[in-house]
């Protein structure tokens, strides 16, 4: 089974996403926001010259972005999900979402990222 989550910052954006949604059980994952400018880099592992590019080359809504993702991730790990799907609030589901994704199955079964 295929665990579904929205990333949305606000209720607005949710709002959107539920206007438009045509799947069931989706889990509203709301974006981490950091209150300051600054992202607390001490909590990565990565070597000097990652952190000094992507603190020069990444804004905070991208930050914030990325960071919510790997908590849907993390959070999809924890809880032993063997599928998810992530969504943003402005996607457009096509008219046969519903079909197309069934013929997609064994695509999506068999590989890591689509």
């Amino acid at each position: 089974m295929i665990k579904k989550f929205v990333l949305y910052q606000n209720n607005e954006e949710l709002n959107r996403f539920n206007q438009f949604n045509i799947l069931d059980d989706v889990i509203p994952f709301k974006s981490k926001m950091y209150e300051n400018n600054t992202y607390p880099y001490s909590k990565i592992n990565y070597n000097n010259n990652y952190n000094n590019y992507y603190k020069s080359k990444l804004n905070i809504n991208q930050l914030n972005h990325l960071t919510s993702i790997k908590y849907i991730i993390e959070n999809s790990i924890d809880n032993n999900y063997d599928s998810i799907l992530l969504l943003e609030y402005d996607v457009y589901f096509h008219k046969n979402f519903n079909t197309l994704f069934k013929n997609y199955k064994n695509l999506i079964d068999n590989n890591d990222i689509i």
